[in-house]
């Protein structure tokens, strides 16, 4: 509205000219940006009667680039609708364009290479930090942060299961610290808010109905409480986990209906 003849940034350009004796900027606009919960447009964001989110409360579940890089990344002209429920699929976004920019990630499109590459370059002003060597991916760090304490000692039970199951190679450096500890913040705040799903929420059940186990065999059951055992004394790596399961389930003759039940129990047990 306000790059319309006559609006706003006309009478500016014309006080700039004509009082100060300074040449007006290039004209450019920008189309309005939607604010949306769900599969709900909710119109353009305002702030008469405030539709949208304002900046703070984004810095509570994401990183502030991963906001200029969705804005950057879309055509100026073209209608662009945010909502603060897509906070996961925003970061997995920005996480891979900075895989690309960075040549960890191939990427064949020429033309949308480009777009991705400056887009990256811009929402850092130009001033691109060296990679760190390592992305805390959001989704991970969702059930993480649910698992530990918001501190410095959760952060190190993070890392230390990062290196367990080799997703991270070595201890890390203090950046790499630094931003697995602040994607757990992240994380924690935002799938502790109104805008995540229940599903994504953990809530470990203290008890088991005797009615639930009573639905399963005693050879799935026992199967279970064998495993238990074991994975306390097991490397807690995929592949250790992997191999632990297949010597138990073999010398067990589990069958693959039985697994059926066996995970069906595993699920209850965990989740109720």
């Amino acid at each position: 509205d306000h790059a319309t003849p006559g609006g706003s940034r006309d009478s500016c350009i014309e006080v700039l000219e004509s009082v100060l004796n300074h040449k007006g900027p290039y004209g450019f606009w920008n189309e309005w940006v939607g604010y949306s919960e769900g599969r709900k447009d909710f119109g353009d964001m305002t702030s008469s009667g405030f539709i949208g989110f304002t900046p703070t409360k984004w810095l509570e579940y994401a990183e502030p680039e991963v906001l200029k890089y969705k804005y950057l990344k879309i055509p100026p002209k073209r209608r662009i609708i945010l909502g603060l429920d897509k906070i996961p699929s925003y970061i997995a976004e920005y996480d891979r364009a900075q895989r690309i920019y960075h040549k960890i990630e191939s990427f064949t499109d020429s033309a949308e290479l480009h777009t991705i590459q400056r887009s990256y370059e811009i929402a850092f002003y130009n001033d691109i930090p060296e990679y760190r060597g390592f992305q805390f991916d959001y989704q991970t760090a969702l059930i993480h942060s649910q698992l530990v304490t918001p501190d410095q000692k959760g952060t190190e039970q993070v890392i230390e299961k990062l290196i367990a199951t080799e997703k991270l190679k070595e201890s890390p450096s203090k950046e790499i610290t630094d931003h697995i500890q602040k994607r757990l913040n992240l994380a924690k705040n935002w799938v502790n808010s109104e805008y995540s799903p229940e599903h994504l929420r953990i809530q470990l059940s203290k008890h088991v109905s005797p009615v639930v186990l009573r639905q399963f065999s005693e050879k799935i059951r026992n199967f279970v409480i064998a495993l238990g055992q074991v994975l306390e004394e097991t490397n807690w790596t995929e592949e250790g986990i992997k191999q632990k399961m297949i010597t138990l389930r073999e010398e067990a003759e589990i069958n693959r209906k039985d697994m059926n039940q066996f995970f069906e129990l595993l699920y209850q047990l965990f989740l109720g």
